[in-house]
Formats: C-alpha cells, sequence, structure tokens
C-alpha cells in the first residue's frame, strides 16, 4: 500500500510494504549448511516469528529527472551530482533517477541488543542474519512497486546502483540522504556512513523512456547483490533466475 504524506507544500513518497521473510530467506543468507540447518531450526523458526511481529517496513523515495551525464557522474536538475563513473554507463538514456531508502524499523536492532545482552548469542545472530534478510527483501519489494508504478508511464528501470558495493563507495549514503527525508521513516546517516537502524537499505535506480535495462554486460553488478528476488536482476546464463 502507498500513501503520501505531505509537508511544506511538497508530497514525500512514503511506502507501507507487508512484512515479507520465510525460514529459506534467513538460511540463504546465513548461508549454513544442512547439518547446520538440523542444530539451528529452533532459533531460525523463532527469529522468524519475533522478526515478523517486531518489523515495521517502510519505504521513502523521490523522483529527480536528470541534467547531464558526463564522464564523471551525473548531475541531476535539483543541483545534485553523483561523482561516479559507472553511474554515468547505467544512466546513459536515463531522463530521471528514483532514489530509494527502505527500513525494517529499529525493534529488530533493540531485540538482538536484548539477546546479547541476555547472553543468548546464537540467538542473535541468527536474529541479525534474520533482520538482515528481512530488510533485502523490503528492498526488492520496494523495487517491485516502483517498477510496476514506472511501466505504468510508459518508461523502463535500469539496474540499481547502492552505496557499499565496489561499484559506489559507502560515502555515496550522504547522497541519498541529501535527497530523502530519511527522517519521515526514522532513519538517520550516522558519521560512518552506514545507517540506524542498521536493517536499512538504499540505491539510486535510472528510469526512462529509451533505458535499456541491461545496462552490465556480463551481469557481474546484479550477480554481487545479495537481494536474490529482485525484479530487476540480470544474472547472464542463470536460467533460475527471472
Amino acid at each position: 500500500m502507498r500513501k503520501f504524506i505531505y509537508s511544506g507544500g511538497n508530497h514525500i513518497n512514503i511506502i507501507e510494504i507487508p512484512i515479507d521473510l520465510k525460514e529459506d530467506d534467513i538460511w540463504k543468507v546465513m548461508g549454513a549448511k544442512e547439518d547446520v540447518h538440523n542444530q539451528l531450526n529452533e532459533e531460525v523458526s523463532s527469529a522468524l516469528t519475533e522478526i515478523c511481529n517486531l518489523s515495521s517496513p517502510l519505504a521513502v523515495y523521490e523522483t529527480i529527472k536528470v541534467k547531464a551525464v558526463d564522464d564523471s557522474g551525473i548531475e541531476f536538475k535539483d543541483g545534485t551530482y553523483i561523482h561516479n563513473k559507472f553511474a554515468r554507463h547505467l544512466f546513459d538514456d536515463a531522463d530521471e533517477a528514483i532514489f530509494l531508502l527502505v527500513t525494517i524499523g529499529s525493534e529488530v536492532d533493540l531485540r538482538i541488543a536484548q539477546l546479547i545482552e541476555s547472553g543468548l548469542n546464537i540467538e542473535a545472530v541468527v536474529m541479525d542474519y534474520g533482520g538482515i534478510a528481512a530488510s533485502f527483501n523490503t528492498f526488492t519489494n520496494a523495487l517491485g512497486l516502483l517498477r510496476s508504478l514506472t511501466e505504468s508511464q510508459g518508461k523502463k528501470m535500469g539496474v540499481c546502483l547502492r552505496p557499499g558495493n565496489k561499484y559506489w563507495d559507502i560515502s555515496g549514503q550522504a547522497t541519498i540522504f541529501s535527497v530523502l527525508s530519511a527522517e519521515k521513516i526514522g532513519v538517520q546517516l550516522l558519521e560512518s556512513s552506514f545507517m540506524k537502524p542498521t536493517k536499512s537499505q538504499s540505491g539510486i535506480i535510472p528510469s526512462g523512456y529509451l533505458l535499456e535495462k541491461d545496462n552490465s554486460e556480463n551481469g557481474e553488478m546484479c550477480s554481487s547483490c545479495p537481494s536474490l528476488k529482485c525484479p530487476l536482476r540480470n544474472v547472464y546464463g542463470d536460467s533460475s533466475v527471472s
């Protein structure tokens, strides 16, 4: 469900997203082998229940028109500039960028801290992995909703560029936060460029009428992204990923 909050005459786009998490999602993030599954089934099941009860997934996004693309990055019409050569590759023929930030809220972080304080370290680790999986799925589902909205306008969405991977330094978070009203969904940017709550994700996505979805010739960027169910995922030769 999408709702709009109005502030000072300008609307802020906030999406309420139902929690989407299964045990398999937690196991995938943990990367656990079958013998570990047998030992941690109870902890994973318990973490799933708690995370689903504690999470309040929200997303905030803003669409900004592209002014110019040059060899060093992208200039937007609101004055924002992204210094990133790979972004220049992604934004060829883009008309605009969607700046996106999602979170599942702070309650899971608080619960992890409680578990650690109680000496329940294994439960805390499993809960942490589960929260990561939930935040990835929230980001994926927000992308799906935005893609539907974008395609209803006759436009395409390209590959998401996210701070913290090898294509964009984590300091790129500051650019996203300069555009979005992150405080409206309870997210803060720390001096370290990490976010609080920690179970939050951010990125920018090119959009346009003439945009090519397959921006990566070898699919490497998508193959290194942890959002396995992302609707924009493009892994060449992997028939299991749609």
